[in-house]
């Protein structure tokens, strides 16, 4: 067993949430004294007792949850003005998961300010949006709050962002509130309302 430390100093507190292979491993650690995941905090990547901050998207908290085998991070961020928003750090680099069906937007856990759809990644409709899951080839899941006020599950790639609420069949009893995993095959994996019940769901895609 490793004790990893923390972002600064040693009486503050770290949690670790995903590693690849590599060994990189992602989280979050506090910035002051006080218990993660309280504000405030700050999303990191540690290799080799090197601990790298990877910013936020404007506010004073950011938690990251997942990463792939290139080294890209997702998680969500407390935006300037109070939003939360989801966010792929790749490069060095945080990229706003945006706001989807508007112009602009302040997202949550999707985990950055003010965006335009086509530049980021986004959310269903409102301000609220949380990444959870990437595969090795960028596909992004997680779950963000639609306009009828309902938590959907949406899944990311290409700079669009899908709910995925419609991309399985009319009528099938489901709603599909939030996608926790993608693998390499594009299996998505998470929880929904069934018939008035919540269940796990595995989904499968189909090739055209």
């Amino acid at each position: 067993m490793s004790d990893l430390g923390t972002l600064l100093l040693s009486d503050h507190q770290s949690v670790a949430r995903g590693i690849n292979t590599s060994g990189q491993v992602i989280g979050n650690s506090s910035t002051a004294i006080g218990d993660p995941p309280q504000p405030p905090n700050r999303a990191f990547v540690a290799q080799e007792d090197v601990f790298t901050d990877l910013g936020t998207l404007g506010g004073d908290w950011a938690i990251a949850f997942g990463i792939n085998a290139r080294g890209q991070v997702i998680g969500g961020s407390f935006t300037a003005d109070g939003g939360v928003h989801g966010f792929l750090w790749q490069d060095g680099t945080m990229i706003d998961l945006g706001a989807f069906g508007g112009t602009s937007t302040t997202s949550q856990p999707t985990l950055t300010g003010s965006c335009n759809l086509p530049a980021h990644f986004g959310t269903l409709g409102t301000t609220f949006s949380l990444a959870n899951g990437i595969n090795n080839s960028g596909q992004v899941v997680g779950r963000s709050i639609a306009l009828n006020g309902e938590d959907h599950a949406f899944i990311w790639f290409g700079g669009v962002m899908l709910d995925l609420n419609d991309e399985i069949p009319g009528g099938s009893g489901w709603t599909l509130i939030e996608a926790e995993s993608i693998n390499g095959g594009g299996q998505i994996v998470g929880y929904g309302i069934a018939n008035g019940h919540t269940h796990a769901f595995l989904l499968t895609p189909i090739e055209d």
